[in-house]
């Protein structure tokens, strides 16, 4: 039995276990099946880089215990009709990831989910890439490879802004949400998404750069101003992650841990405006907040006091400055797909979203891959409310598409 340390930002995600459930989650449908045992000992190579993936969590010492390295504790053949997404997880006596391999009229369906008390998304991406080098190549494929979850290059960046005045709240006034629906017949797992062409992608692309703003400003504004037409909420408030490697020195270590912090968007009275001045409008407020460096303001606190105070005090600072919102959204930005290639088998689609959320609870994730974007939802919830969440995503696409046809 051997335990690793854990980091302080590991007790971001311990938070709020009972409202939703901390995982990142990849949903791969594949023209032929891939070769379980294949992936079995993929994954006991990749266990050697990260052997906390074979682990469960202790909250109490914040550190993961690895008491065995079977695969078969991570890698199950499952049903066509099962539902894996509904399955238990516990991450405090259970391994940090499973994958479900499941049979498909068309091919095969890999179902992914990993601990978001161990990484973030971004590091999902990176044990995505290691894991899939892994089942091509062998193990000449973890040569030389290290995982760094150090939060030194974290305080250097808190030490180099100094003192800083908190901007933004992390418990807005008037917080956005979705009304209760009365259908409660049937709650199920559900996974919902909405897929652009490439061309629809570049069109969008395209009309952000003509404006000199991001997709990501886009996005946010583009979901926030319909969640404020439902709600009647006059004001946009998001919490919008970031990952912070961005700001590390380059390393050539893999940082599969948790990196993330939020930026804590609030702009008043955005609910009639047209969309395109709203997308302006969150564009300067997230320029200022990004020269500020608010997202610090996150983890800020937990890092300074993570050697002094207890659990229990830690977990108050992150609900403090990193809580559960009702409506939230992610963006996982671009997943390689020239690194995404598993041998001898194509891949059909390829969904990324965060945790399930019990609904009215409802967080949109974009994604591009294959230069094509995605925005999907996890759900649990009754077939009235999947459908109002697939009714959002759908208003999205076409709020979203009339900008881009304006360029």
């Amino acid at each position: 039995m051997k335990t690793y340390a854990g980091e302080p930002l590991n007790i971001l995600h311990t938070i709020g276990l009972k409202t939703m459930y901390p995982i990142v989650h990849c949903q791969i449908d594949f023209t032929q099946p891939l070769d379980s045992d294949r992936l079995k000992s993929a994954v006991q190579l990749v266990g050697q880089v990260v052997p906390q993936i074979f682990g469960h969590y202790e909250l109490r010492q914040n550190a993961f215990v690895v008491a065995q390295t079977d695969p078969d504790s991570i890698v199950n053949s499952v049903a066509a009709t099962a539902q894996p997404d509904a399955l238990p997880l516990d991450f405090m006596r259970d391994t940090q990831l499973k994958l479900y391999l499941q049979p498909q009229a068309s091919g095969q369906r890999l179902i992914i989910i990993m601990s978001h008390i161990l990484s973030d998304g971004a590091g999902f991406k990176a044990l995505l890439y290691l894991l899939v080098d892994c089942y091509n190549r062998g193990a000449v494929a973890i040569a030389d490879q290290r995982n760094d979850q150090s939060t030194a290059p974290l305080k250097q960046l808190i030490a180099q802004r100094g003192p800083a005045e908190k901007v933004g709240d992390d418990h807005p006034r008037q917080p956005l949400f979705l009304p209760q629906l009365a259908d409660q017949a049937n709650v199920e797992y559900r996974v919902g998404s909405t897929r652009f062409s490439v061309a629809e992608t570049a069109r969008l692309i395209a009309y952000a750069k003509s404006q000199q703003v991001t997709l990501n400003d886009m996005f946010m504004a583009t979901f926030g101003q319909i969640i404020q037409q439902y709600s009647g909420v006059p004001d946009l408030t998001l919490a919008c992650p970031t990952d912070m490697r961005q700001f590390f020195p380059p390393s050539p270590a893999l940082r599969i841990a948790n990196f993330t912090a939020r930026y804590n968007l609030a702009l008043p009275n955005t609910r009639d405006l047209p969309l395109s001045q709203v997308v302006q409008k969150v564009h300067q407020q997230m320029q200022t907040l990004k020269v500020r460096r608010q997202f610090l303001d996150s983890v800020a606190d937990l890092l300074k006091r993570a050697q002094t105070d207890s659990i229990v005090a830690l977990q108050q600072v992150a609900e403090a400055n990193y809580h559960v919102r009702p409506i939230a959204y992610t963006n996982f930005g671009v997943i390689d797909a020239k690194r995404v290639k598993f041998s001898g088998t194509a891949i059909t689609n390829f969904i990324m979203t965060g945790s399930f959320r019990r609904a009215p609870m409802f967080q949109v994730a974009a994604g591009t891959f294959a230069a094509q974007l995605t925005l999907a939802f996890n759900m649990i919830g009754s077939q009235l409310e999947y459908q109002f969440g697939t009714m959002i995503l759908r208003q999205m696409r076409q709020n979203l598409l009339a900008l881009g046809d304006k360029n």
